[in-house]
């Protein structure tokens, strides 16, 4: 009888190896960038939340100084602040938390009159420029 290993080549194994190494070589960058596309876009949407209850509390007090601002609604990524209050007008700003949003440096602003900008620090701030 004949005797007929099977299995795989120890060559065969490192050629699969490298081949999975060079995939995720070419992958993970763009992976990174979706990801940081993705928290900048969330913080966006959070930013825009806070800016409408600002809004409706406005409408129904007449000032932004009296606002509580521990009832702003936080991102997971991003630690959410009134950077700037007077009466009629209010800036939010949203800055990386470094606990959880490692290597980010995108500080993302919104204002009472809807202007959205971001500035980084070395880096650009994808879909900003």
């Amino acid at each position: 009888m004949k005797n007929v290993q099977k299995g795989f080549t120890l060559l065969e194994l490192m050629i699969a190896v490298a081949i999975l190494g060079i995939l995720t070589l070419i992958t993970y960058p763009s992976y990174k960038t979706y990801i940081r596309r993705v928290r900048l876009s969330e913080v966006k949407s959070t930013l825009l939340m806070n800016a409408q209850t600002m809004e409706r509390y406005y409408r129904q007090k007449g000032t932004f100084a009296t606002y509580d601002k521990n009832k702003l609604k936080q991102n997971e990524y991003f630690k959410i602040t009134l950077s700037e209050v007077s009466p009629d007008h209010f800036t939010l700003q949203a800055v990386p938390d470094p606990a959880t949003n490692e290597g980010e440096t995108c500080i993302v602003t919104l204002n009472d009159g809807g202007t959205l900008s971001a500035a980084g620090n070395g880096q650009s701030c994808p879909d900003f420029d």
